[in-house]
Order: structure tokens, then C-alpha cells, then sequence
């Protein structure tokens, strides 16, 4: 992916996304600002893009910023209303930030507009039992199973079942 991107920036160097996908790699090192300042730049070219908005706020909250992060992933769900993807995120976002029941609250309504869709179920799971609320942890992760039947759910059931001392 990073080659391709490079590509599309030496074809069109005003591609702001293109910009930041080649430099996307370096979010996991020592060279964070690098890609938060990409995905900005991405984000002065698309100002009203969700998915700029969204990477904005995944690379800073990367950083340890997540203050910084929800105000970003805020703003992509609220570009893209119906996106379950941004509106999950944001929801993450605000039960990391201390935010929790309000966090909780935005996946479980969520999952009232799309019952099974596997992000929310998933992360309701997750955060549910960091919340300590193991039936409804439960529950969401046995959702997220059903729709996906992935190990990924599977092993995220195991974490509810080993937090809730079951």
C-alpha cells in the first residue's frame, strides 16, 4: 500500500489522502507527527470528509491524545450520520476520555438503528466489561459473533468470561 501511495503523490502531490497513506506506517514509531501532520494536511484538502476527519483522530489518538481524538471522530460521525464505522469510533472515543456511560449509550443506540452490525456489538463487548456490566458484555460479543464468526469475536468473548471471573 505505501508504494502505491507513493505513486498517487508523485502523480498528484495535492492528493492529501494519497500523502497520508504513504506516511501512515510511521503512526506505529517514533515518527507520530509525521502522519498526524499528513493526515492534516489530507484534512486542509478535504475539510469535509468523514474519512479524513476519522484518520485525524485514529493517528492522534495513536499519539495518546484521545481528548484531542474524540473532537475529531466526533466530527466524521456527524459528517457521516448513518456511517455505524464513525459513530462507533466516536462512541470508543468518549468512553476513553472518562466518558464512559456516555460511550456505552451511543453503541447501544447505535445497535437499535443496526442490531448486528459487528464493530458496535463488538465494541459494546469490550467496553461493557471494562464498565463491569458482563451480561450485556456478553451479550454484545455473542452478537458479534454470530454476524462474523471470527476468532477476533471468539477471543473477545474469552476476555469477558476472564474479567467477569467466570
Amino acid at each position: 500500500m505505501r508504494q502505491a501511495a507513493h505513486a498517487a503523490v508523485q502523480c498528484d502531490p495535492t492528493r492529501g489522502d494519497a500523502e497520508f497513506y504513504a506516511s501512515i506506517h510511521r503512526i506505529v514509531g517514533t515518527h507520530k507527527e509525521a502522519s498526524i501532520a499528513a493526515a492534516h494536511r489530507w484534512l486542509d484538502f478535504a475539510p469535509q470528509s468523514a474519512l479524513a476527519h476519522f484518520w485525524v483522530g485514529a493517528t492522534v489518538a495513536a499519539s495518546g491524545r484521545m481528548g484531542d481524538a474524540t473532537v475529531y471522530l466526533q466530527r466524521a460521525a456527524r459528517l457521516q450520520p448513518y456511517a455505524t464505522f464513525f459513530q462507533t469510533w466516536f462512541a470508543v472515543g468518549l468512553f476513553c476520555t472518562g466518558r464512559k456511560d456516555a460511550g456505552l449509550r451511543h453503541l447501544r443506540g447505535i445497535l437499535a438503528f443496526e442490531p448486528h452490525d459487528y464493530l458496535s456489538n463488538f465494541w459494546l463487548g469490550l467496553l461493557a466489561s471494562h464498565a463491569r456490566r458482563f451480561d450485556e458484555a456478553r451479550d454484545a460479543v455473542n452478537r458479534a459473533y454470530q454476524v462474523s464468526g471470527s476468532t477476533q469475536a471468539l477471543a473477545a468473548l474469552g476476555y469477558v468470561e476472564a474479567t467477569s471471573g467466570s
